[in-house]
This record gives structure tokens, C-alpha cells and sequence, in this order.
């Protein structure tokens, strides 16, 4: 069963979520060429939004569609500050929190794995968080995207 077709058999609400990115398209398509977006390097980043903070809201963004929640709380925080402040980049700490959240509930996967086995063998486009993975890597923690 594909990912989509199990997403609405559970009742999953995908449509909250920003039009940012598709997770399951593998080329940039022109139908995201809005003067908000544009997709780079085969990830989309928004225009005039610092490259970490683009992360961090894309590994957010993911989180929220696997558990089919909206964001609350932290998460909800962090999109605000994002969303408010798109060019400043965002701490340290909020790189370290959302790994830390992807590492305590998706019971020892990988943000990627969850995906990958969600998606149930659908193509997915591949994720990188370069700039978190800096930050993570200047820790002792250890990289759950």
C-alpha cells in the first residue's frame, strides 16, 4: 500500500502542512516555482531564509507528517522564530532539541529510516541536513536525521 493511500486510510491530515516541500518527488518540479519558493540541490529552501533554519523547519515539517500532528509546543516555537525571523539564523540548541525529539520517538530510527519506512517503497527524493549536521557534529550527540 502506498504511503499516501495509508496516510488517508488513518485519517491523516497532510494538508495543514505548508506546500514547502514534497517528500516523495524526486526531481524539482516547476509547480513549486512560486516567488515564495524554489527548489535548490534537490531540496527546497525557501528564498531569503538562512540555509540552518531551512533545515530545521524541513526536518520539522517531516516529524509533524509522521506522527500527523500539528506543531505544538517547541516545535511550534521554533517555526514561529523561523517564520519571524527567517534570516537569523537559529541557535544551537534548537538543532540539538529537534535531533534529540527524532531520537527519543522514532524508536532508534533515523529521521531518513522513519521515512523510508513510511513511505513503504514509494520514491522518495534523498534528505540532507548539511548545516545540522555541522552543528551536531561539534556535540557529543549523536545525528538522528
Amino acid at each position: 500500500m502506498a504511503l499516501m493511500e495509508w496516510c488517508c486510510k488513518k485519517g491523516f491530515i497532510v494538508r495543514l502542512l505548508p506546500k514547502l516541500f514534497d517528500p516523495f518527488r524526486r526531481s524539482p518540479s516547476t509547480s513549486n516555482s512560486t516567488p515564495e519558493y524554489r527548489r535548490a540541490e534537490g531540496r527546497v529552501a525557501a528564498i531569503g531564509i538562512e540555509p540552518l533554519n531551512a533545515e530545521v523547519q524541513t526536518a520539522i515539517y517531516l516529524v509533524l507528517t509522521l506522527w500527523n500532528a500539528p506543531p505544538t509546543g517547541g516545535f511550534a516555537d521554533i517555526l514561529n522564530f523561523i517564520k519571524n525571523r527567517p534570516t537569523t539564523r537559529t541557535q544551537d540548541w534548537t538543532v540539538r532539541k529537534v535531533n534529540g525529539i527524532v531520537g527519543q520517538y522514532m524508536n532508534g530510527r533515523t529521521l531518513r529510516q522513519a521515512l523510508l519506512d513510511a513511505s513503504e517503497g514509494v520514491p522518495m527524493r534523498p534528505l540532507s541536513f548539511p548545516e545540522m549536521e555541522k552543528v551536531l557534529a561539534e556535540t557529543s550527540q549523536p545525528c538522528h536525521l
